[in-house]
């Protein structure tokens, strides 16, 4: 967990790394604009700060400083979070913006201490909008999501359930696939002349863009939510090259950290791209999730990506909204051969080393859920989400691997090992 959110800095574009600037708009900021951007900022900054979230607080900080950089309030703070981040330029700044000022003696906040770890949480409760869904795919009769203790939400067997039975498919929310091989939108096979593979390949037909379809409905269904702003600009063609360079290495962490933050970036986008706040569009405002980061790397690191995409895409973007996203996407992404992919329903399924379902990844593009074993009216429909890699590793090792998406398993297994 400690390099959850860290990558070497050369896979950003030159310039890119976060200095002491904010995001800019491209379009004009009017002065009532720029009061209100700096009370959200200088709220939002105390706000972390009190909470121990010094990585945010600082990007916030920054912010309003750069509307405001005479603000006394702000560049007490910013002196006193930039040793958490290990940003002596930042306090150093602070400290002789508060001296131009006459603050006699330096800042009067004692200095925040520097933590290993600081920890993200976004608790949802509410289930109505999955059962809609569930009733969409046919599922309303046999599954139910409900807020279960200790779990926060789950999925529920209404009636018994038989081994091997269907119980519903789902198209992925959003999808990164790791090789050419697979259809960019829905991680379908494309086709090699094999029969198990009878899709087509159709092209995404920009500029320098190798992204490729199974078909024109799920090209065209990528150009309307964003893909098409994505392959046009040069800086994002760049960024989504070099995370998949990463992905394509394999190399332990990076890899994983490379594609879950190319499903992030193809969040972002998708929210532009419909005129919503990337937290706010449908499906993902109905996700939980949590990450664990190192405060400094974080901010130089994942401040700077912040930065990039928000020059990007012309919007402001904190730093707080890609922790955020990541921690969604950590915390529910399932991950296959094919890529990794964000389910609404799906991701209801809760963890167990001793599942009662299974999740098939088939060559449809969709992920299909059956029962592995009898479920009986009443159970909780439970999957492993590590499946295929922690029946073979030892209990500490499956220990971490469900550490870092949070998760606590209650199976008989692991109860016994703790």
């Amino acid at each position: 967990t400690v390099s959850v959110l860290y990558w070497r800095k050369d896979m950003l574009r030159a310039g890119g790394g976060f200095a002491l600037r904010h995001a800019r708009s491209r379009a004009p900021c009017s002065a009532e604009m720029a009061k209100q951007s700096f009370e959200f900022c200088r709220r939002r900054a105390k706000e972390f700060a009190l909470s121990g979230h010094s990585a945010i607080a600082v990007d916030y900080t920054i912010r309003g400083l750069g509307t405001r950089p005479r603000n006394r309030e702000l560049l007490e703070l910013g002196a006193s979070l930039a040793g958490a981040v290990e940003q002596q330029a930042l306090r150093d700044k602070c400290v002789a913006s508060l001296e131009r000022l006459g603050v006699d003696g330096g800042p009067s906040m004692p200095p925040m201490p520097k933590q290993d770890f600081e920890r993200l949480t976004v608790a949802r409760e509410d289930t109505d909008e999955i059962n809609a869904v569930l009733e969409e795919s046919g599922a309303g009769e046999l599954l139910e999501c409900r807020a279960i203790s200790g779990y926060g939400r789950g999925l529920v067997a209404l009636q018994d359930i038989p081994k091997r039975s269907p119980l519903f498919a789902e198209r992925p929310l959003f999808a990164v696939r790791r090789s050419a091989s697979y259809c960019a939108q829905c991680l379908k096979p494309l086709s090699s002349g094999a029969e198990s593979s009878p899709g087509v390949v159709v092209p995404c037909g920009g500029e320098a863009c190798a992204e490729t379809y199974c078909s024109v409905e799920c090209r065209l269904q990528a150009g309307s939510e964003g893909h098409t702003q994505l392959c046009q600009d040069a800086a994002f063609r760049e960024l989504v090259a070099n995370l998949t360079l990463e992905v394509a290495r394999e190399t332990r962490g990076n890899a994983s950290v490379a594609l879950s933050m190319l499903v992030v970036i193809q969040m972002i986008v998708r929210g532009m791209a419909l005129g919503e706040h990337p937290l706010q569009q449908e499906g993902v405002a109905d996700l939980s999730g949590a990450v664990t980061y190192e405060p400094a790397s974080t901010f130089d690191n994942t401040g700077a990506l912040t930065v990039q995409i928000s020059e990007a895409i012309g919007a402001h973007l904190f730093l707080e909204d890609v922790l955020t996203l990541f921690a969604l996407v950590q915390s529910n992404e399932f991950n296959s051969p094919a890529g990794s992919a964000v389910f609404r329903a799906l991701s209801m399924a809760n963890h167990s080393c001793v599942p009662n379902a299974v999740v098939d990844f088939e060559n449809t593009g969709h992920a299909v859920l059956s029962a592995a074993t009898d479920i009986r009216a009443g159970d909780q429909v439970l999957i492993d989400y590590t499946a295929g890699v922690a029946p073979r590793l030892p209990y500490a090792r499956r220990k971490e691997l469900l550490s870092q998406r949070h998760f606590e398993c209650y199976c008989a297994k692991c109860v016994r090992r703790q």
